[in-house]
Parts: C-alpha cells; sequence; structure tokens
C-alpha cells in the first residue's frame, strides 16, 4: 500500500491476506480469487503477489488450481510474483504480468500528477480546437452571407423568366418558319394538281384536227405535210 500512497491519489485498497508458500497457500489464494468475485465485482483489478524467494517458496504461483482460479477470474488480475527474474503459471494466465509488486502498482495506478498535467494539456487543446471551429464556422456563415449578397433569389427568378421569353421567341419563330415551309409546298402542289386537272384543259380550250379528205384525225406531227 506505501507505493499507492506514495502516488497521492483517492483511490480505496482492499488488502486480503493469504497464505503465499506452502502446501496449502494455491488453493487458498484461489479461495481468495473467488471470492473477490463473488462478493466485491466492482473491484477494478486484482493483484496477486509477493516478494522473491526460490523455485519452492513460489511453486504455489505454478499450481493448476490457482492457474485455473486466474483464468476464470471475471475481474482482470495482475500477477506480481517475485523479482524481474522470476517466472510463474500465473504470470501467463493472468492479464497482466508485472515484474515485481512495486511495478505492479506503477502499472495500473496512473500518477496524480501526471493525470493533473494530461487533463490540463486536454483542456487547452479542445479550448483551441473549440475556438478554432467556432471561428471556421463564423467564416462559413459571412461567405454564404456574401454569396446570397450577390447572389439574391430574386435575381435569379428574374434569369429564368428572361431565359423563357427567349425560348418561348425561338420556339415562335422556328414554328413560323415550318408553316411558311408548308404553305409554300402545298401551293406547289396545288398548281400542279391544277396543271393536270382535265377540266383546266377545257376552260383553256382545245380543237380536233382532221385530214382532208377521210377525216381522219390529226394525232401526230409526222401527219401533217408542209406546204
Amino acid at each position: 500500500p506505501g507505493i499507492f500512497l506514495q502516488m497521492l491519489y483517492p483511490l480505496s485498497i482492499l488488502v486480503v491476506p493469504s497464505l503465499v508458500q506452502g502446501t496449502f497457500a494455491a488453493q487458498e489464494i484461489a479461495k481468495k480469487i473467488d471470492f473477490l468475485n463473488k462478493y466485491f465485482k466492482d473491484l477494478d483489478f486484482i493483484i496477486i503477489g509477493r516478494g522473491g524467494g526460490s523455485l519452492e517458496e513460489l511453486w504455489a504461483f505454478n499450481e493448476e488450481i490457482l492457474a485455473r482460479s486466474i483464468y476464470n477470474s471475471e475481474i482482470p488480475i495482475v500477477s506480481a510474483v517475485g523479482h524481474e527474474t522470476d517466472f510463474t503459471i500465473s504470470d501467463f494466465v493472468a492479464d497482466l504480468r508485472s515484474p515485481t509488486p512495486s511495478a505492479a502498482a506503477e502499472m495500473t495506478i496512473p500518477d496524480k500528477n501526471n493525470l493533473i498535467n494530461n487533463l490540463s494539456l486536454l483542456k487547452s487543446k479542445m479550448t483551441r480546437a473549440g475556438k478554432r471551429n467556432f471561428e471556421l464556422k463564423a467564416e462559413n456563415i459571412n461567405s454564404i452571407s456574401r454569396s446570397l449578397r450577390y447572389q439574391r433569389p430574386e435575381n435569379k427568378i428574374n434569369q429564368y423568366y428572361q431565359y423563357i421569353d427567349e425560348f418561348s421567341a425561338r420556339l415562335s419563330s422556328r414554328i413560323k418558319h415550318q408553316v411558311e415551309l408548308y404553305e409554300e409546298r402545298i401551293k406547289k402542289d396545288s398548281q400542279r394538281l391544277d396543271s393536270l386537272n382535265p377540266w383546266a384543259i377545257i376552260e383553256r380550250g382545245y380543237s380536233i384536227c382532221r385530214k382532208i379528205p377521210g377525216r381522219e384525225i390529226i394525232k401526230k406531227l409526222k401527219q401533217i405535210e408542209v406546204g
């Protein structure tokens, strides 16, 4: 707990004593882990650890019963057994391995001063970002305002009216031209039909020429003799 107090961080520490070596150490540590998972589910994490020792003294942390208890724990577990050079099965089953108990405290609890500095830095960044965002929004609004000032809606409507008038004039001119073409074509066709109308020939007058004697009707020019 001493290392936690040095961090000047407001936290609650629950110390659960247990055997850490001997024949029944692994079973007792496993029971304590199960106990914490059952009655203290709101814990942020559990640190299981002890100081250095010989392989026999650390053997409890190699037992299967303890390894299974660590694996099944719903609360994250940090294994902090022995010195930095000591490795046990608990280290590989736990959520995090720490070389020493003191290092486990440093790894799991942030330093208060660092938190204050980080929060201050974050506040400064957020303030600058908010100010910059406000400036960008204001500039965007000013840009839209200037654009609307030079492109008023009534000007746009007048442009569309002008476009409609020009289109109507072009359409009327084209229709008039097409009508004139059709009238000219009808006039020519009428003249052609009139020239082929047999009644028109009768109205112009005609004669039937006969050759004397015999009163043979002259149909071809070669039937007529010169003189």
